[in-house]
């Protein structure tokens, strides 16, 4: 059993289709933005001196708060959700999140910009080409007292450049390694994608061979088209639990 998925996709995507550029360089250069959003966000006055490896050691919980921090913005989080979130009343959640969106200024007009589409065109369109139609903007803006469905729409549209995305390169994933020749060799069956991994059964003689493959190909769709680097994890073992 053979399980290979993208890692961090969400924020991979939203870092390139924002174009932030220290998003990218912390993704691309494989460093953990988890724990650059902690120390230099959340929580900088911890241990400046420590390295990330030790920090991390030390500090687990305050990454998993930034973790669930980063991936909410991926959603439009608000400051309520953070204060939610976090466990910090308003004033606090809205300087953190102006601090955030302060030092990463390109999301701040991402999210602006998906904004004024959503008002003027009512439709949003992913870095493929796939459209998705908003319903009803006008006319609940009109008659108003649609504000909590309104703001949803806002977090969909936020979301969509990722989540389809997403969804379309491990598409085009599934299609280049059922067509691969040497994975069919290989004897390797694709039989289930779960969000953003796919799983397979794999002989287990060829099982190294099979994932180095399989990650070439997962990470070649998104290189080729676009120039992003999205790479994937593998894992494998005789059942599930292993």
């Amino acid at each position: 059993l053979m399980n290979v998925d993208y890692s961090q996709l969400e924020l991979r995507v939203l870092a390139y289709v924002s174009g932030e550029k220290e998003m990218i360089r912390q993704l691309e250069g494989n460093e953990d933005f988890h724990i650059w959003v902690s120390r230099n966000i959340l929580f900088p006055e911890l241990d400046p001196e420590l390295d990330n490896d030790a920090w991390k050691k030390k500090w687990k919980p305050k990454r998993d708060a930034a973790k669930t921090f980063s991936f909410g913005l991926s959603y439009g989080m608000t400051v309520y959700g953070l204060m939610t979130r976090l466990g910090v009343n308003e004033k606090e959640a809205t300087r953190l999140l102006n601090l955030f969106l302060g030092r990463l200024t390109k999301l701040r007009e991402y999210f602006h910009k998906k904004d004024r589409q959503l008002s003027k065109r009512h439709r949003a369109v992913n870095v493929l080409g796939r459209p998705r139609h908003f319903y009803g903007v006008d006319t609940m803006r009109h008659f108003g007292g649609y504000r909590r469905q309104l703001q949803g729409m806002r977090r969909e549209n936020y979301n969509f450049d990722i989540q389809s995305a997403g969804s379309d390169f491990l598409s085009l994933s599934c299609i280049a390694i059922d067509n691969d020749p040497q994975c069919l060799e290989m004897g390797v069956k694709l039989f289930l994608t779960v969000h953003d991994s796919i799983m397979f059964e794999v002989p287990e003689e060829h099982a190294e061979a099979a994932g180095m493959r399989i990650w070439e190909l997962m990470t070649q769709a998104p290189r080729e088209l676009l120039g992003w680097y999205l790479p994937a994890e593998v894992q494998w073992g005789p059942r599930w639990t292993d």
